[in-house]
C-alpha cells in the first residue's frame, strides 16, 4: 500500500507535488475506509478530480514509471518525459509504502535520474519504524550519489566496489544477489511492492487476465467474475470461455481458417469468449457493449487486487461505466472486508461526490494547473474554520461551482450564436 508520493519534473508536473495517502486517525467517521498498519492509517481508496489536461493522467502514469524502475528496468529501454516548460532534464520521485502486512516497518524510496543521458543520479532507500507513541526511527538501507561517486549502505563490503556498479540500472539490481545477502531482502521487498501495482487505463484495459481466469480451473474466481459482470450488465445471463469455438473463422472463399498459427493473438482467444443473452450464446467481441467489455476486462484486476493485497490504479475509472458501477467498485475497496488492498483512480464522475458516506475528506484530491505545473490539493486541506468545508458539506455543489479548483465553464451557445451571426454577415 502507498503512503505518500512526491513527483518533480515529470510530464505536466514541473514543481514538486506531494500527495498523502495517510488518513487522519482523529476523525472517527468512516473508519472502515482506512487500513491501520504499524501505527499508520492508510486510505483504502483515493480519487483524483480535475478538468481535462491538468495532469491527472500524469499522476497515474508516474506509478507505471515507478513500477518499471523498481523492477529494475534499464533507462535506455524506456522513455520518460520531463516537463515541457522546464530546462531541467532530471526527473525525481519519492514513494513511501508498506510492502506486506507482517512487516514491522514502512519504506521510502527516493530516486533522481537524467532522462536524457539515461543514468540514475541519486537513489536512497530508508526503512522507517513508528512505535505506538509515534516515535520515528529511520534506518538508511542505502544512499547512492552517482554525481559525487558516493555510496553508503548497510552492507559495508558492497561499499568497497561502488565504483564498479552500473548507473543505468537501479542500485539493487546492479550486483548479483550472491554479492550481498543483507540487501537481498530489500531487493525482494522492492520487487514485491512493484508487482503489487496494477496500472490500467480505461480506454485500453487488456482482457488477457480475464481470459486466463475463465480458461483456468479456478471455479471460485470464475464464479466471481461471472456474477460481477452480470451485476454490471442486467441483460447478461452468463459469460464463459469455450475451448471449441461456436463460430468458426473463414476466409473470403468460405474456407475454415486454422487457428493454430494464430494462438498467440489475443483476438483469437476473444472469439472463444462467449456471452449468453436469454439462453443464446454470442461472441462477446461482437455483441457486448463498450461498457460491458470494459467491465469484463476490469473485473480480473479488481479480483486480483482484493484477493492478493495489491494496489489497483485506474485512469478515468468512469469511462463507459454507469455511475452506480463506479460507486460500487469504490465501495468494494472501502469495505471493512478489505484488509490490505488499495484503489487509486482519476475520474470525472462528480456524482460520487454527492454521497457523503463514500469518502473521507482525505480520500479526495483535486488536480489543477498553476502556470506551467500541475498542482494537487486534498479536500481535507479545506477546513471547517477557515474554508467553511465540513464533513457534511455538499461537495458536489461546491466542486461544480469551482470552489476547490477551477472547472470548465464553456459557453458554447454564445459561440454558436457568434458563429451564426458571422456566417449571416457574409
Amino acid at each position: 500500500m502507498i503512503l505518500k508520493l512526491k513527483l518533480k519534473n515529470f510530464k505536466a508536473i514541473k514543481d514538486e507535488i506531494s500527495i498523502s495517502f495517510i488518513g487522519d486517525k482523529r476523525t472517527h467517521r468512516l473508519t472502515q475506509n482506512l487500513v491501520n498498519n504499524n501505527n499508520v492509517a492508510i486510505a483504502k481508496s483515493i480519487a483524483f478530480y480535475g478538468a481535462n489536461n491538468v495532469g491527472k493522467t500524469c499522476i497515474i502514469d508516474s506509478f507505471m514509471m515507478i513500477k518499471d524502475i523498481m523492477l529494475g528496468k534499464k533507462l535506455d529501454s524506456v522513455s520518460y518525459s520531463t516537463n515541457l516548460f522546464s530546462n531541467d532534464k532530471n526527473i525525481s520521485f519519492s514513494i513511501s509504502f508498506i510492502n506486506e502486512r507482517l512487516e514491522e516497518s514502512n519504506f521510502t524510496y527516493d530516486c533522481e535520474f537524467d532522462a536524457t543521458l539515461k543514468v540514475y543520479l541519486k537513489e536512497k532507500l530508508t526503512e522507517v519504524f513508528i512505535d505506538e507513541h509515534k516515535n520515528i526511527k529511520e534506518n538508511v538501507v542505502f544512499n547512492k550519489d552517482a554525481k559525487e561517486k558516493k555510496l553508503e549502505s548497510i552492507d559495508s563490503e558492497l561499499n568497497k566496489i561502488s565504483s564498479f556498479l552500473q548507473n543505468d540500472i537501479p542500485f539493487l539490481y546492479s550486483f548479483n544477489d550472491e554479492s550481498s545477502n543483507i540487501l537481498r531482502r530489500y531487493k525482494n521487498i522492492f520487487m514485491n511492492f512493484a508487482n503489487s501495482l496494477l496500472v490500467v487505463r480505461s480506454y485500453n484495459i487488456p482482457i488477457r487476465n480475464t481470459l486466463d481466469i475463465l480458461k483456468s480451473d479456478n471455479t471460485k474466481e470464475k464464479e466471481f467474475i461471472n456474477e460481477f459482470i452480470k451485476k454490471a450488465d442486467l441483460n447478461l445471463d452468463n459469460i464463459n470461455y469455450e475451448k471449441e469455438p461456436v463460430f468458426k473463422l473463414a476466409n473470403n472463399k468460405g474456407e475454415t481458417i486454422n487457428e493454430e498459427p494464430l494462438k498467440n493473438v489475443d483476438l483469437i482467444d476473444q472469439i472463444h469468449l462467449l456471452s449468453t443473452y436469454k439462453g443464446r450464446k454470442v461472441p462477446s467481441l461482437v455483441f457486448d457493449s463498450t461498457g460491458t467489455k470494459k467491465f469484463e476486462a476490469l473485473s480480473s484486476y479488481i479480483i486480483d487486487a482484493l484477493l492478493n493485497n495489491k494496489t489497483l490504479i485506474i485512469d478515468e475509472i468512469d469511462s463507459s461505466l454507469h455511475f452506480s458501477l463506479t460507486r460500487s467498485i469504490v465501495s468494494l475497496f472501502n469495505n471493512s472486508l478489505n484488509t490490505f488492498s488499495q484503489l487509486i483512480f482519476s475520474t470525472h464522475d462528480s456524482m460520487i461526490l454527492s454521497n457523503n458516506n463514500l469518502f473521507r475528506k482525505e480520500q479526495i484530491k483535486f488536480v489543477y494547473k498553476d502556470n506551467d505545473s500541475s498542482k494537487v490539493i486534498s479536500l481535507d486541506e479545506f477546513t471547517s474554520n477557515e474554508n467553511n468545508v465540513r464533513e457534511t458539506s455538499d461537495f458536489l455543489k461546491m466542486y461544480q461551482k469551482g470552489y476547490f479548483c477551477k472547472v470548465p465553464d464553456p459557453d458554447f451557445i454564445k459561440l454558436l450564436i457568434d458563429l451564426k451571426s458571422k456566417n449571416n454577415d457574409k
